[in-house]
Order: C-alpha cells, then sequence, then structure tokens
C-alpha cells in the first residue's frame, strides 16, 4: 500500500496562492490593453478568477476531508490501544464464561441417572 505525505502547511500555501493570484488579476484589461482583443482578455481573466475561486473551495474542502479521516484514524488508534490493554479483561471474561459452561455441563452429568448409579 503506498503512504501519502500530506503537508498542512502546503494545504494552506496552495490555498493562500490561489487567493493572492485571484486578488492579483485585474477586472478590465481595459486599463493596460487598448485593442480589439480587450473583451477576449477580459473573458479570460474572468474565467481564470472563478477557476481559482473554485480551487480554493476545493482545497478548503480537502482540508476539511483530511482532516477528519486523521480524526477517524486517531480514534481507531486510540480504541485499538485500548482494547490490546484491556484485552487481559476480556481474555478473562472468555474464561469465566468458560468455565462457567463446563461447571454447566459437570453439574448435569452429576444429575445424570448414569451417573448416580455409578455412587
Amino acid at each position: 500500500m503506498g503512504q501519502k505525505d500530506i503537508s498542512p502547511t502546503r494545504l494552506t500555501s496552495a490555498r493562500t496562492s490561489f487567493k493572492a493570484m485571484e486578488a492579483a488579476l485585474i477586472n478590465s484589461a481595459g486599463s493596460f490593453v487598448v485593442s480589439d482583443i480587450t473583451g477576449t482578455i477580459d473573458e479570460g481573466t474572468t474565467g481564470i478568477k472563478t477557476m481559482t475561486a473554485s480551487l480554493v473551495d476545493t482545497v478548503d474542502s480537502l482540508d476539511g476531508y483530511l482532516n477528519a479521516v486523521a480524526l477517524a484514524f486517531s480514534k481507531t488508534d486510540q480504541d485499538l490501544a485500548t482494547n490490546i490493554t484491556e484485552g487481559t479483561k476480556v481474555f478473562n471474561m472468555k474464561t469465566d464464561s468458560e468455565d462457567r459452561y463446563i461447571r454447566s455441563k459437570n453439574e448435569n452429568i452429576r444429575r445424570s441417572q448414569s451417573y448416580n448409579s455409578l455412587y
């Protein structure tokens, strides 16, 4: 199974970069380009801003998901540690249950007629 190395710092850095890029893009190319393609540049800029906003949401969602996964792994790890620590108690309970079963069977044998006829 592969190992994933996901750094919270990288996620935060990517999120910050996307937000900075979105903020840095100028809404109107007309302020620096006077041409027939100004409208096309504006459309492209709007598309890029929309994409970066979506990427910020995606990174935020990924961060939330990874936090949930980390909490689930942590809880599972704690549960396993608890079960290992208390494993002897569970084993003793099982042994007690087996002992009660054996005692019950022995008592049933003692009460049977064939056992009584031997003594």
